[in-house]
């Protein structure tokens, strides 16, 4: 999986060492040449135009190419992506095939990955570090029956601030956290969320969300 994927790799560039029984597999979709890199500048070659030259490119070598599917529409895009996350993938980016590269956040490509929301019960404040020393870092959420607990982020300084000023009242309410796949924790027995984010607190709900729920 990509998370478990570049957790390794960054061990890697600290000084570790590929795990046994691990290789690195190279999955490519784009090519830029890397003075334009360097330069943080913009490349305008099409994406088109790029993804057949680097398929010609990689032919005969052990590199391969990401999946790559053309659409003709958003419908056509959100069915493909609808399977993609079926067979237990992240989700898709929607290129527009004259784009041009360039350094920073294009308007020419879109990332579509699933969003799922839960309801969970505020245990403890998880402490805070750097501008939210005086505050908290996240909240320590659990489900009702206790077999997922997460540490949620995702707020506002003002929100945080009144919050922190509220913290008693917090303790034991329910949260709505929006999250994009369920996950196993790394130092517990029980699951966790992948990318939680706070969305608001439910005054309308008194009991948690369970794992079956």
């Amino acid at each position: 999986e990509r998370k478990k994927g570049n957790g390794i790799l960054n061990s890697i560039l600290k000084g570790g060492k590929l795990p046994e029984g691990h290789n690195i597999a190279v999955e490519l979709w784009d090519f830029i040449p890397l003075n334009v890199i360097k330069e943080k500048g913009k490349y305008y070659s099409p994406y088109k135009t790029r993804y057949h030259q680097l398929s010609e490119m990689i032919s005969k070598s052990s590199i391969k190419l990401i999946d790559t599917k053309i659409v003709h529409s958003l419908e056509e895009a959100t069915e493909h992506f609808s399977e993609v996350v079926t067979r237990g993938e992240e989700g898709i980016i929607i290129k527009d095939p004259q784009a041009i590269w360039q350094d920073g956040t294009s308007r020419m490509q879109i990332k579509l990955k699933p969003t799922k929301e839960i309801d969970l019960r505020v245990i403890s404040f998880v402490e805070g570090s750097g501008k939210n020393s005086d505050t908290f870092g996240s909240l320590l959420c659990t489900t009702e029956d206790g077999l997922l607990e997460v540490k949620v982020s995702g707020f506002t300084d003002e929100d945080r601030k009144k919050i922190w000023e509220e913290k008693e009242d917090w303790i034991g309410s329910i949260v709505s956290v929006k999250y994009n796949s369920l996950i196993n924790s790394r130092n517990k027995n029980n699951s966790s969320l992948y990318l939680p984010r706070f969305v608001e607190r439910r005054f309308d709900k008194d009991i948690a969300d369970t794992m079956p729920r």
